[in-house]
């Protein structure tokens, strides 16, 4: 949705918290996306378009900075104005550091400390992300089993032709919605093991109550715990703690995974293919 500001035709005539909160109804996890240090933003209308991302109450928020690229026409825009930066590597370039442009009310140190601050501020509002994503689970798995409990009582079935639910002559199983509940009981309850962790590092006591919210929820939907993920919770737990000794020890941890290069062979034909740099001249 990128800004609360009127910039954007995708954004018009749509209530955003209303169309969030209907996917998350249905157990689709949310990850809104706010773009920060746009042209119109500064000290504090940057402020409001935190807060009001935060308020749509995704799942997550990915906030990012604007970051004109090489080769686009914001890019060619701003390098005529002399508002790109030189110096800074390419790797760093990726919109989660510091801006590379000249802005009128932001410096570069400034662009990266807000950033950090919007999610950290979501954070402390909404709690940890696991926790909304299993409470999006949950809850749309039990919405969803009810709704097609509630068809097949009334004898209603997928008619793929028309695109919407009718009256069958004939009960019938509705095959594609048992896999589909199958598959949102298993995305639920791989969450399950995670809770009481989360429960135990909650940031504050509106996030660890939401946490026993959820623990509940789940206990209502599929009933106790089972042993397999008992045990799961007890590992959880464990490598949470020796997380935690770690960042005590070496401060905040980056997992960065690691690079892949693929090379894939060129198949087109010879008379096609680019010549080789590295083959001898021909004289």
């Amino acid at each position: 949705m990128e800004s609360k500001a009127d910039l954007f035709e995708k954004n018009r005539g749509i209530d955003l918290k209303a169309l969030i909160r209907e996917l998350q109804d249905h157990g689709i996890t949310v990850l809104a996306s706010s773009i920060l240090f746009l042209e119109h933003h500064d000290k504090q209308t940057v402020h409001e378009d935190i807060d009001w991302a935060i308020g749509l109450e995704s799942d997550l928020v990915q906030f990012m900075e604007l970051g004109p690229s090489a080769g686009t026409e914001l890019y060619r825009e701003y390098e005529a104005a002399g508002k790109i930066i030189s110096g800074i590597p390419y790797p760093r370039k990726h919109g989660q550091d510091e801006i590379w442009f000249h802005h009128p009310h932001f410096s570069g140190v400034e662009s990266a400390r807000t950033l950090r601050e919007a999610f950290i501020r979501k954070y402390h509002r909404h709690g940890p992300g696991v926790l909304n994503m299993a409470k999006t689970a949950v809850r749309g798995y039990w919405k969803v089993a009810a709704e097609a409990a509630e068809r097949r009582r009334m004898g209603l079935r997928w008619d793929p032709e028309a695109g919407s639910y009718g009256p069958v002559l004939h009960a019938a199983a509705d095959g594609f919605m048992d896999l589909r509940l199958a598959r949102m009981r298993r995305y639920a309850l791989q969450y399950r093991p995670v809770l009481k962790t989360t429960l135990k590092y909650a940031p504050n006591e509106k996030s660890a109550a939401k946490c026993r919210e959820v623990l509940e929820m789940y206990r209502r939907v599929f009933g106790p715990m089972s042993v397999a993920d008992r045990a799961r919770s007890v590992c959880v737990g464990v490598l949470a703690r020796l997380e935690q000794r770690r960042i005590h020890r070496d401060g905040a941890v980056l997992r960065q995974p690691p690079s892949r290069r693929i090379l894939y062979p060129d198949r087109r034909p010879a008379a096609m293919a680019p010549p080789d740099p590295c083959a001898s001249p021909v004289a």
